[in-house]
């Protein structure tokens, strides 16, 4: 990899040195990063295969490939290397500059805006008859909780890193399940209370064991992805790819199986399941305390 100081000079010979051995440039280290990916992968015919300068997410990144040349007579098997440099893809990341960054902030502050304004709204209203048979104190919960869940948009925002890409999965799941907890217990107290006021037997939830009622759901989740924090954590993904004749690199925030996307979807799917179910069986409740289409849609919108 370097040139000889005279080129025609005798004093310059040929020296076999091992790609292992290559430590005098930068791009000998390239060199010897990229051979040695390639030997872990073993040596894939017609892949790509990534490296880059150094650990660092900004580091430039290289498409290798190799061939084998191979000359029995002569005792020859090398493995040339061939390296591309690669181009950053954008479209996986949304950074200041792009169209997005703003118009995401924007959507984000308006929705988080509007769910306290409606808190505001509900809260000070909770002593009317309509706000009082409406249950202010677990609807305002799931308001707070809407609230919450707009800021979650607001990690998408920045590079794929491994904390941002981890702070991802915890914000949506983590805030979806303070959202949904508070008015899937509120329509199933409802359903008890009301519609089981001509029962020979009085039921009595208080706000006390209502609250204590939708723990079980966010701890739960809370246990979700404290396993999949260290069994399988999203983190930043490298992918080459080649598009139209160039090599791009891409980096996602990506997991290393779909274990924890079938888990959320069975966990809160079925918490929007079992709220459907309640929502339709409150529906002949008095219209004071039936509130049957405003549920099911609130359930449809988190789905």
């Amino acid at each position: 990899t370097q040139s000889c100081p005279d080129e025609e000079s005798s004093d310059c010979k040929a020296v076999r040195v091992s790609i292992a051995d290559l430590t005098d440039t930068e791009m000998d280290l390239v060199l010897a990063r990229s051979f040695k990916r390639q030997k872990e992968e073993g040596f894939p015919k017609n892949e790509l295969v990534s490296v880059k300068r150094s650990d660092a997410t900004d580091s430039i990144a290289y498409a290798s490939q190799t061939q084998l040349f191979d000359v029995p007579d002569a005792g020859l098997a090398w493995r040339i290397v061939i390296l591309s440099p690669t181009e950053l893809s954008g479209e996986d990341t949304i950074l200041p500059g792009d169209i997005l960054f703003p118009l995401l902030i924007a959507v984000a502050l308006f929705g988080f805006l509007v769910c306290l304004f409606l808190l505001f709204r509900f809260f000070k209203h909770r002593s009317e008859r309509t706000v009082i048979a409406a249950d202010w104190r677990f609807t305002g919960a799931f308001i707070t909780g809407c609230a919450l869940l707009n800021t979650a948009s607001l990690s998408f925002l920045g590079p794929n890193t491994d904390p941002l890409c981890l702070l991802r999965m915890w914000m949506f799941h983590l805030f979806f399940a303070a959202t949904v907890s508070p008015l899937l217990i509120k329509t199933y107290r409802m359903t008890k209370l009301v519609g089981g006021s001509n029962a020979l037997k009085r039921v009595k939830i208080s706000h006390t064991k209502a609250f204590l009622m939708t723990l079980p759901i966010f701890l739960a989740q809370v246990v979700i992805l404290l396993i999949f924090t260290f069994v399988d954590p999203s983190k930043q993904h490298e992918e080459i790819e080649m598009r139209g004749g160039n090599v791009q690199q891409r980096i996602t925030c990506a997991q290393n199986t779909h274990a924890l996307f079938i888990v959320e979807l069975l966990f809160e799917g079925g918490l929007c399941l079992a709220g459907c179910i309640l929502a339709f069986k409150s529906r002949h409740l008095e219209g004071d305390f039936g509130e049957a289409k405003q549920l099911i849609i609130a359930m449809y919108n988190l789905a």
